[in-house]
């Protein structure tokens, strides 16, 4: 969002994003102009080295269990993160948001929550507010982030590249208030088992808004062991009536081909090889 802002307003920024952006054909833009823009990650302390003038901090949750130990770290980290500003240190955070409600192409509130940080910093670089407003309104998504691949026999195909439960539970609200009368599949494939299994407790409920849940074979990340995780642990804990763990793809396939029917919506989440499985999906 904030590179097209920038982009659109003339500045010819340089931005790194972490997925496809159409326009660009990839996840980098190359400008030349004094702006240069990256989706920072708190794994491995990276953001550590970056010394940013201006910085948005838009949520703050446990994550990467692989490396932080529990929440407390991940707070000190992105403490220390903000201690690398440097120049003017523009720091914008969610208290700072006005709570404007855009009309966007992107669905779910944690979009119009990015809306907001990005409207602000845009505001902070004395861009016209009407300009911002139809930049953001122009935004039409980035690569796995709800992004539509097939649609074809009245049935739609989502994938998405959620895998945190607080991050699966928005997406999958974001869909059904897009969709409110519509059969919603999730196809769910956790990512890791170390990582699922700190996050085990977080997926309590968070399949609430869909119809169907499958979660699929676990992504084997960078686990040494299992912790005696597996699909049926997320299924039995997620507390969905109609959610079920499966061991295999093959398997997903046949359910999936068997009972899906028209005006139905599969979104597929994870961050390992469920964007393959969606595209599979979608040959079907």
């Amino acid at each position: 969002m904030i590179g097209k802002i920038l982009t659109d307003e003339g500045l010819d920024p340089t931005v790194i994003t972490g997925a496809n952006v159409p326009e660009w054909h990839g996840s980098v833009r190359f400008g030349s102009g004094k702006y240069f823009v990256i989706e920072a990650d708190e794994f491995n302390n990276n953001f550590l080295h970056y010394h940013p003038e201006i910085a948005i901090v838009n949520n703050i949750e446990f994550d990467h269990p692989d490396f932080f130990k529990n929440e407390a770290e991940v707070k000190e980290s992105f403490k220390k993160f903000v201690g690398t500003l440097i120049g003017p240190k523009i720091l914008i955070t969610e208290k700072d948001s006005q709570n404007l409600k855009f009309k966007l192409k992107v669905l779910g509130e944690h979009n119009q929550k990015n809306a907001n940080m990005a409207y602000l910093l845009g505001r902070k670089l004395g861009i016209a507010e009407d300009r911002i407003i139809k930049s953001l309104e122009g935004f039409t998504g980035i690569g796995r982030r709800m992004e539509l691949i097939s649609e074809k026999s009245g049935i739609k195909i989502f994938d998405d590249y959620a895998h945190h439960p607080t991050a699966i539970k928005t997406t999958i609200e974001g869909l059904r208030d897009a969709y409110p009368g519509s059969r919603i599949w999730v196809i769910d494939e956790p990512h890791g088992f170390a990582r699922t299994h700190a996050l085990l407790s977080k997926y309590k409920g968070v399949f609430a808004d869909a119809d169907r849940v499958i979660i699929g074979p676990i992504f084997k990340a960078r686990d040494k062991e299992t912790f005696g995780i597996t699909p049926e642990s997320v299924a039995k804990i997620s507390e969905h009536k109609n959610a079920v763990g499966i061991q295999s793809f093959n398997q997903i396939k046949e359910i999936v081909s068997s009972e899906v029917k028209s005006g139905d919506i599969i979104l597929v989440m994870g961050a390992g090889k469920s964007y393959l499985w969606a595209r599979q999906l979608s040959k079907n």
